[in-house]
């Protein structure tokens, strides 16, 4: 089990270790960008797949377009390169592999988890419970804030939630994973104090439909309490969240290709045996001339099949991984 105020900072040691350098070289590139877009695609619990992936692009985008206008403006541009999701793609064309290195192009976060892991599947304990004590103790955080009554609705409807004998703790692991790794690179920018607003747009997922689909609300109440505990002062009308049913597909789908494309092939990656699970001209071809060696593209591995957890980066050297904790 992890301890949830403990997530950002092994991740922030891994950042610092292997990638801060080359964020900070990304970002040298866009000397004046405090304005973010960011796209979200999974490859989660997929059959056949050795892993779990969560891939976050995110990319620079003009101040002065907010809301369904910037996922347009984003979506129109990546539409001339990318034509169809990695699915529907034959071949991976040199457009596509040339955008990925483009130097001030998209910075992407990867994060390679163990297959159905969870942040509270501890051995020898019930999730279940330990799962109502994490809501219970969120709970009681807000109910001794001042201000926030805006989140009571959200609050009472999980803890009733979570009272079932049949209440899905995977979910809800994800889901706290989910909003983590996106504060995280919240903070990440804050930090270097390039940050005036991110606007994140998710593909479609299981999340984004539970809990009668108020994925925003939820994100909001946890973003907050974390923002709290480490001090960070963002305005939340700067970080809006949009989830796919208000986006035109037409430009949203073009949006989210780009993670789209790394999520499958780094999924398909068994590390055990250091090769591909399955065999895929495709998925090898992103691993050789996008994802190996490629400075705009930082992976961390999770994993949680042990009671303790480890976190630590991946690369990959001549069609192997290497491994760094």
């Amino acid at each position: 089990m992890y301890e949830r105020e403990k997530i950002l900072s092994f991740f922030g040691g891994i950042f610092n270790r292997y990638y801060r350098p080359a964020f900070r070289r990304f970002l040298k590139r866009l000397p004046e960008q405090k304005d973010w877009f960011l796209a979200s695609d999974y490859n989660w619990n997929e059959k056949g797949f050795p892993n779990d992936a969560i891939i976050f692009s995110l990319y620079p985008i003009d101040k002065k377009f907010r809301g369904l206008e910037a996922i347009n403006m984003v979506g129109r541009d990546l539409k001339k390169i990318f034509v169809n999701d990695l699915k529907k793609t034959r071949s991976i064309s040199d457009k596509i592999k040339g955008w990925f290195w483009r130097r001030n192009a998209a910075f992407h976060f990867c994060f390679v988890l163990d297959k159905k892991s969870s942040l509270w599947l501890t051995p020898g304990e019930d999730s279940l419970e330990i799962v109502r004590m994490d809501i219970k103790r969120t709970n009681e955080y807000f109910k001794a804030k001042v201000n926030c009554d805006f989140f009571d609705e959200i609050r009472r409807r999980i803890e009733q939630e979570s009272k079932s004998n049949n209440f899905n703790c995977k979910l809800y692991s994800d889901f706290i994973l989910l909003i983590h790794l996106y504060v995280f690179i919240v903070v990440i920018l804050d930090r270097e104090d390039r940050l005036s607003s991110l606007q994140w747009c998710s593909d479609k997922d299981a999340l984004f439909e539970w809990c009668e689909g108020d994925i925003i609300d939820w994100v909001g109440m946890y973003r907050a309490k974390i923002f709290s505990d480490l001090d960070v002062e963002i305005q939340e009308e700067n970080l809006p969240i949009y989830v796919p049913e208000k986006c035109d597909k037409e430009l949203l789908d073009p949006a989210i290709r780009p993670p789209d494309f790394l999520a499958g092939p780094l999924a398909n990656w068994n590390i055990d045996r250091n090769l591909p699970e399955r065999t895929s001209k495709k998925y090898a071809d992103v691993i050789d001339n996008i994802i190996y060696n490629n400075p705009n593209i930082c992976i961390f591995r999770l994993s949680m099949k042990k009671s303790d957890g480890t976190i630590g980066s991946m690369s990959f050297e001549e069609n192997k991984l290497s491994l760094a904790n």
